[in-house]
């Protein structure tokens, strides 16, 4: 197969030879913009005319270690002559910038700053973007020039992945209105080497307290939020921001740190706009599930994570199922729960346990065993789960596997082994 180039013949022979060649426009006026052939060559077909008139993206990467440089669109550009020339020509050749890509692998970001410095002076021509999206490892990096960048395009941004919140912050103290479909926070920017991550929690309401105190313009339709040390939506500055951006669907990961505690659920603090909330937890906390339905009265849809939820005994675990279960029969209830439990016979909590055990069934909930061994004292694991099994909660039970057959009337011949 041939491949024939005819347009960008003078280009090509910039990105061939070891030298710089100035490169043709569409009305045959020359420019000084230069191409480095080392650095270009392996990637020259994201340089050929016919491709850039196809895109509307820009990919930037922060190279690895504190490597001064930037690779754009696949190509390492080793200086900021060359990294601009090379964002000038691929900006001459497009037709409008609509997507932002940027990669953290790296500490150095002199040369990224250059690149959305240009960017920021095309903003009025070529530059129109609806989503910007970073990626990597921030650990304390904090690019300004973002924040700028977004408050410029802000009647067109509509999606905002993984911003840091000192870029939020940034983008709203320049009083410009956001009306963005998707944001995605985290409070890794905010990382400071000397105090670590101990330190997040407070810098990070202090900047929504900043944030809040500004009165943004700012309405958010689906917003996560990635932190360490903790994000509870129940309290301020952070139920304050949740409800001034009327938030519809909150999802929130947590490395570390707390998210909600019953006691933080007041009348004032209710989020009826949330009809979807999610949480990825790490943490080994109970979470009770009347917190969120109080907190979230117009709750459609809720999902949950949890591993290792620190439970008393058999008879709480089965409590805890079946309050999820009663608590969102008529939502929809997804995600995965875990526990580990030990348990004795006991007459007195065999039947609450049965009790809670009928909750389950009059939910429509379904209950598996499941053991390794039917024959000795072993960990045995209940899989409580709703109608459509979207949801359920393991737990993981160490006790006789003839006392838990005897207590849940099971036969053996519905005891599922997974040796």
């Amino acid at each position: 197969m041939m491949l024939s180039i005819k347009d960008d013949g003078s280009l090509y022979s910039a990105c061939s030879s070891s030298s710089s060649s100035p490169v043709s426009s569409e009305n045959n006026q020359r420019s000084s913009v230069s191409l480095d052939a080392p650095e270009i060559c392996s990637g020259w077909r994201h340089w050929t005319r016919r491709y850039l008139s196809k895109i509307n993206d820009l990919v930037l990467e922060v190279p690895m270690g504190n490597t001064e440089g930037i690779t754009i669109q696949g190509s390492f550009m080793g200086s900021n002559e060359q990294a601009l020339g090379c964002v000038e020509y691929i900006i001459s050749r497009i037709d409008v910038l609509r997507n932002l890509s940027i990669k953290f692998c790296g500490s150095s970001v002199s040369m990224l700053n250059v690149v959305l410095d240009y960017l920021l002076q095309c903003v009025s021509d070529k530059v129109h973007l609806e989503t910007v999206t970073i990626s990597g490892r921030r650990g304390g990096l904090r690019t300004d020039r973002l924040s700028l960048l977004m408050a410029k395009c802000a009647n067109t941004l509509k999606i905002a992945g993984f911003i840091g919140v000192s870029e939020l912050e940034g983008a709203l103290s320049s009083r410009a209105r956001f009306n963005l479909e998707k944001l995605s926070l985290t409070n890794h920017d905010l990382l400071n080497e000397m105090e670590g991550i101990n330190g997040l929690a407070g810098e990070m309401r202090e900047a929504f307290v900043r944030i809040c105190s500004g009165n943004p313009e700012i309405f958010v339709k689906h917003l996560s939020v990635l932190t360490v040390n903790g994000f509870n939506p129940a309290v301020d500055p952070y139920n304050h921001f949740l409800r001034h951006a009327d938030v519809c669907t909150l999802n929130i990961s947590l490395h570390s740190g707390d998210l909600l505690d019953p006691s933080d659920v007041t009348p004032a603090r209710v989020l009826p706009s949330v009809r979807s909330f999610a949480i990825e937890s790490f943490q080994n906390r109970l979470r009770l599930p009347v917190s969120f339905r109080s907190l979230f009265p117009s709750l459609m849809e809720i999902y949950v994570n949890s591993l290792e939820i620190p439970l008393k005994g058999l008879e709480q675990a089965f409590a805890y199922a079946a309050e999820w279960l009663s608590m969102y029969t008529d939502k929809k209830l997804n995600g995965v729960l875990s526990t580990e439990v030990h348990y004795e016979y006991d007459p007195a909590s065999s039947d609450k346990i049965r009790c809670h055990l009928d909750d389950i069934e009059r939910c429509g909930g379904k209950l598996q065993l499941l053991t390794t061994d039917t024959f000795c004292r072993c960990a045995a694991q209940f899989i409580v789960s709703n109608a459509d099994c979207s949801f359920q909660f393991k737990i993981h039970c160490t006790s006789d596997i003839w006392v838990l057959a005897d207590l849940l009337d099971f036969e053996f011949s519905s005891v599922r082994s997974v040796a």
